[in-house]
């Protein structure tokens, strides 16, 4: 399984931590009800940088699927967020990479305060 890092959609530096404490929040969430082999997270920025593939784009389908078909993975997480009126909103991505489809997109909103990581 390879989880890309999630993106902040809206760019908004207020909220740009965020990017990885969500990506770690639902690797965690997936190891704590699934077992799996996780694709090494550096492994896959190294290689996203040498074939040209801009982290920045990580949340994209296009990116996902390359990416998962160059490196040979079964299953590939993507996902973003946005903020708005103190709303988070958290799109997470599930492609099935072997049969080139979407298989389930989920989507998640919330409060932007600390009761996020509630």
């Amino acid at each position: 399984v390879l989880i890309l890092d999630f993106k902040n959609i809206e760019d908004d530096e207020n909220y740009q931590y965020l990017e990885a404490s969500i990506t770690d929040a639902v690797r965690e969430m997936l190891k704590g009800k699934f077992e799996f082999q996780e694709y090494p997270r550096e492994e896959a920025i190294n290689f996203a940088q040498a074939n040209l593939f801009m982290t920045d784009e990580f949340h994209t389908q296009s990116v996902a699927f390359q990416m998962g078909l160059l490196l040979k993975q079964d299953v590939v997480i993507n996902g973003s967020y946005s903020v708005e009126n103190e709303t988070i909103t958290t799109e997470i991505r599930i492609f099935d990479i072997g049969n080139r489809k979407l298989l389930k997109t989920i989507e998640v909103t919330g409060s932007a305060s600390s009761q996020i990581f509630a």
